[in-house]
């Protein structure tokens, strides 16, 4: 590490020795920058990078010489700063000679040059690319926090060594983000695929309890009511239920009748002691009591379909029969007959 100071310190007594007469840093001035240079080069050699960088800086704003800036390069490289190390030795190499100044500064324009194209195969490129984003929308992409111009998207770009982070963002979309690590010279291509924000389903508002009497908008009407349906059980086991009553109820005493009939005339043969009668009428008693008792069936089935016909009067609801007249019976017994009539 002292190869490299005594050259500089060389430089400097050179450079001091030179300009010495002309307007410029005093003597105090290029004596403290002096100073300055030499406690640098110590800490560089005790690995402390970043006080070393900072007492060259300060001398080489006391008394700018080219060999500062070459100083100040080579510690920016050894901190993995590749790229400002570079580009501070291509600003000394291509910086123009002043008049009547030091051998040892062009010397120090040589050396920038050729150590800066020795360190520029050991930049890392990057290439940063989106996908996914409609050409009308403008992204806004970040490298380790700050913002990157969108014409380097696309095309290489030169970054230092170690890890980065890279953000894109753009409205409308999702934030793409993704940390990488860069080696020396190092060509990586990246692409971050912009997804777009979800749609927000929009939930369906609560609806309000109607109103009554709620008015409608202008143009419309409500569909015309459905006519009431009638209730048509009822009636049907009314009708039913008198017409069979009423049918029971004229056959029964039809059959009263007959049987009446028959026991009359077989009264007029029984005129053997004690009302007994002849057994030659024994069938025709019998015939009697057999359409007696079909008689009484038939009357209980008359009383059937009566109480069946007064069930469905009574379920028909009284609104039917206030809205519609429906079918009428009217039944009436008399001494040996039966009434019956009805309207339809």
């Amino acid at each position: 590490m002292r190869r490299t100071l005594v050259p500089l310190l060389l430089a400097l007594v050179t450079s001091f020795s030179s300009q010495a007469g002309a307007e410029g840093p005093s003597a105090q001035d290029r004596a403290t920058a002096r100073l300055l240079a030499e406690e640098a080069d110590k800490k560089q050699e005790a690995g402390d990078l970043a006080g070393a960088l900072e007492l060259f800086q300060r001398a080489d704003a006391i008394y700018p010489a080219p060999s500062l800036k070459v100083a100040i390069a080579r510690v920016l490289a050894k901190q993995s700063k590749i790229i400002e190390a570079h580009e501070l030795l291509l600003d000394v190499a291509r910086s123009a000679p002043q008049k009547e100044e030091p051998a040892v500064w062009a010397s120090a324009r040589e050396a920038a040059r050729q150590e800066a194209e020795a360190l520029a195969p050991r930049v890392p490129r990057i290439e940063i690319s989106l996908l996914g984003l409609d050409r009308d929308v403008a992204p806004t992409v970040f490298l380790d926090g700050k913002r990157i111009p969108n014409a380097s998207l696309g095309v290489v770009r030169p970054i230092n060594p170690g890890a980065h982070r890279v953000r894109a963002e753009a409205e409308g979309y999702l934030p793409a983000e993704q940390l990488i690590q860069m080696a020396e010279g190092e060509h990586y291509r990246l692409t971050l695929k912009m997804l777009r924000e979800p749609t927000p389903v929009a939930s369906a508002p609560a609806s309000a309890p109607k109103k009554s009497g709620s008015s409608l908008p202008s143009g419309s009407s409500l569909p015309p009511r459905p006519p009431p349906q009638e209730q048509g059980g009822g009636k049907g086991l009314m009708i039913v239920g008198f017409a069979s009553g009423g049918a029971f109820l004229v056959a029964g005493s039809v059959l009263g009748l007959m049987v009446r009939s028959r026991v009359q005339d077989i009264k007029e043969d029984c005129v053997l002691p004690g009302g007994a009668c002849p057994l030659s009428r024994r069938p025709d008693a019998d015939a009697a009591e057999r359409l007696a008792l079909a008689s009484n069936i038939t009357f209980g089935l008359a009383a059937a379909g009566v109480g069946l016909g007064v069930y469905g009067w009574l379920t028909s609801g009284s609104s039917a029969a206030a809205t519609s007249r429906g079918p009428s019976w009217r039944v009436g017994v008399g001494p040996g007959g039966v009434a019956l009539g009805g309207q339809f």
